[in-house]
């Protein structure tokens, strides 16, 4: 049966062409026979040399396989079968099989080889990788460490703990409604939807791109780079891998009912993998374009692709026809839905837009216009009365059906969604975002009702209790979470600002922890409870650096061209200080408190007198913007960071540049000195924390482990390890091992 194309403005109809009949015969058709004379030639020119016992192998093991011969491109109403050589062989960095696995798919002619080369095609395997030792996830247990970071030591400074889940790449709800599959950027993360608690971790090597679970939740797939992995959820256990080199994995989804794994990627196709075997059983051709969703039919005979050349297609799953095309769209499609009663189709455009087919019908779509960036998800909920869309603009959007009309739109803290699925019970839904959080919505009223704990957000500042018991995170997300040094565990989550969190600071006595945000807000908190202590409002645009005095009776913040300076806990403004253009990245207290430096857009540090609030000194040297500050314990020594990544080593006494290091070619976000002073730690823009010898400045280590920007490092007061934080949504522990 030929496929149709349907013309969204005019709603009529037209078969799609047909395959033109093949021509004659070719010179292509001749060339199997030339080869093949060639390897008989090959043989008897080996036997004239005395070779005998190597014909007679060559005979024994030679299999005359003959190349497909040379096709017109193919039409769109039936795409050709998989070839031969999409077979399943190990792959290169897994155990190898002594025979053969199972080949994708047999074809009336098999291919020709004379010499054996690496595998150009989608490959598959059932022998587990071994899992890569990793430091300590949330909620275990770090090592017993003895010994402080000092210069001896520090070469042996190493990852023991990695916090957070790194951003989410693609959220999916199983079919059963029971399980979340996560892909982020450090692996795959199975989670109970009914108690958001981690049923799973799978590391990957790789961010995750795509990730699909079976219907009943027994199945995780996950899709990064060229690679394809199945794993069962119960024990972690690899099942099945695929790879096509040079291709980029895009998609996946499972049928409902268990079969089939549809998997999209960049080089224009879809793959359908068998579930059971492992092999191949369609290679679905006919987009212009990169493949950016797949989604199957609710009864499994169907599925749908959606690409970058601006057209949904619709497949048969048996025979890999082509059963419909969806065209007209003005930018490329990026999602895709079906109802669960089969009866609507909903597509996301780049635009921002939501088409709705129907089905039954072969009419014109419903267009849905409210976002104002790319939709990145889609679902409906299980009687097929609502529609939720989530897209780049940071908003999810409730869309009666098949009215079409808008219910409801939910926003801050959504974040950049990667993905969304209602409920159950129909009445709540989760999204998922870029951002690293995971948050369940009544989705009557838009209440946010729950949140997965563990994520770290992107991290943009850290401090430890002066105990050395918690350490404090704020993130862009908005979220202020207090960990629990020993072992990850969340003791707080915090939400009430309305922005991204800009730096962090605890009470001298740890039983209190502020924090400052883009807006414009200050808000302290009970470091036991959890209970809002206060909430100052101090800047309109917005407040960079925080800062308790050294007594705890002060509390400055940073905001645009001034310095708040706050009684404390009254939060009565006492004075405002006047300072350089620009925001104010840094403040810090020298720790007798007789002395405060602020930094600012001007390039410059500034000294002041912790007495009056008189300025003392303006510290020059620098030819880019300030973004951190740091003193040494016993207060004669202030080092500076620079978004040009130099840092420079000052003596108070005199506030002169005692020493200059080169931090990368980055940014220098944020500077530390260990609580001897002998070591300098900073953390920068191409993801490496470095230490240093001070005040020589001899470089120690460079400690590799974030994949974006460090934002955020701090010693704990004991000395033994060192917290870092970055925008690759975690926080990271290092200690001397």
């Amino acid at each position: 049966m030929r496929g149709t194309v349907v013309h969204p403005n005019t709603g009529r109809t037209a078969p799609a062409p047909a395959n033109r009949p093949r021509p004659g015969v070719t010179r292509a058709d001749w060339r199997p026979v030339g080869i093949v004379v060639a390897y008989v030639g090959l043989c008897l020119a080996v036997a004239s040399c005395g070779g005998s016992a190597r014909l007679a192998s060559l005979i024994a093991t030679f299999t005359p396989t003959l190349p497909p011969t040379e096709t017109r491109p193919p039409s769109e109403t039936a795409p050709p079968s998989p070839t031969s050589t999409e077979t399943a062989t190990p792959l290169p960095s897994e155990t190898p099989s002594p025979t053969p696995t199972v080949t994708a798919t047999a074809t009336a002619t098999p291919t020709f080889t004379l010499t054996p080369t690496p595998s150009k095609t989608p490959t598959a395997s059932r022998t587990p990788s071994p899992t890569p030792k990793l430091p300590a996830l949330n909620f275990t247990p770090l090592p017993a460490v003895i010994e402080t970071i000092a210069p001896p030591n520090a070469f042996r400074v190493r990852e023991v703990g990695r916090w957070g889940r790194g951003p989410i790449h693609h959220m999916v709800l199983s079919r059963d409604g029971l399980w979340l599959g996560l892909g982020t950027s450090l692996g795959v993360y199975v989670v109970d939807a009914r108690t958001l608690e981690e049923r799973r971790f799978i590391e990957t090597g790789g961010p995750v791109r795509a990730v699909a679970m079976s219907a009943d939740g027994s199945l995780v797939a996950a899709g990064w780079g060229e690679k394809v992995r199945v794993w069962r959820v119960e024990d972690g256990e690899l099942l099945l891998g695929f790879e096509a080199p040079k291709v980029v994995v895009t998609s996946l989804d499972f049928s409902p009912d268990g079969n089939y794994l549809a998997q999209g990627a960049d080089d224009k196709r879809v793959r359908l993998w068998r579930v059971a075997t492992g092999e191949l059983a369609q290679m679905l051709e006919g987009h212009k374009g990169g493949v950016n969703a797949v989604t199957f039919f609710p009864d499994s005979l169907s599925v749908a692709s959606a690409s970058d050349d601006k057209t949904v297609r619709v497949w048969s799953v048996g025979n890999g026809r082509l059963e419909r095309s969806l065209i007209s769209y003005p930018a490329a499609v990026t999602a895709l839905a079906y109802s669960s009663d089969g009866l609507w189709l909903a597509t996301g455009v780049s635009n921002g837009e939501v088409w709705l087919w129907p089905t039954e019908v072969r009419g014109l779509p419903q267009v849905l216009r409210a976002h104002t960036g790319r939709v990145t998800a889609l679902a409906f909920d299980r009687g097929a009365g609502r529609l939720v869309s989530g897209a780049e603009d940071q908003t999810l959007r409730l869309w009666a059906i098949p009215q079409g009309s808008l219910e409801r739109t939910l926003r801050w803290p959504v974040g950049r969604v990667r993905g969304a699925a209602f409920a159950r019970d129909g009445q709540t839904l989760f999204s998922g975002s870029l951002e690293g959080n995971v948050e369940h919505w009544r989705a009557s009223d838009g209440t946010l009702i729950g949140a997965l704990a563990g994520d770290a957000g992107p991290v943009q500042a850290l401090a430890y209790s002066p105990n050395g018991q918690l350490i404090a995170t704020g993130s862009w997300d908005g979220y202020l979470r207090i960990w629990r040094a020993s072992d990850g565990r969340l003791a707080q989550v915090l939400f009430g600002h309305a922005g991204g969190i800009s730096d962090v600071a605890f009470s001298p006595d740890g039983g209190l922890v502020a924090s400052t945000s883009e807006d414009g807000r200050i808000r302290v908190w009970e470091t036991g409870t959890g209970k809002e202590f206060a909430t100052i409002q101090a800047g309109r645009r917005g407040l960079w650096s925080l800062a308790f005095s050294p007594d705890g009776r002060r509390l400055l913040a940073g905001g645009w061209e001034q310095i708040l300076i706050l009684s404390f806990p009254e939060g009565q403004v006492e004075k405002t200080i006047d300072t350089g253009p620009g925001p104010v990245y840094g403040l810090a207290f020298s720790p007798n408190g007789e002395l405060l430096v602020s930094s600012s857009g001007d390039q410059t540090a500034r000294v002041w007198n912790g007495f009056d609030w008189t300025l003392r000194a303006t510290l020059f040297g620098h030819a880019a913007f300030i973004h951190s500050l740091a003193f040494s314990p016993d207060g004669t020594l202030l080092v500076t960071g620079a978004s040009d990544g130099v840092l420079k080593l000052w003596d108070t006494r005199e506030f002169a540049v005692i020493n200059t290091l080169q931090g990368g070619s980055t940014a220098v976000n944020s500077v530390a000195l260990s609580p001897d002073g002998r070591v300098l730690a900073a953390g920068s823009s191409d993801s490496f924390v470095r230490l240093w010898e001070v005040p020589n400045g001899r470089e120690l280590i460079s400690l590799s482990g974030h994949f974006s920007e460090v934002k955020a490092v701090a010693f704990s007061p004991d000395g033994r390890s060192l917290a870092s934080g970055g925008w690759d949504d975690t926080l990271r522990l290092w200690m001397v091992r």
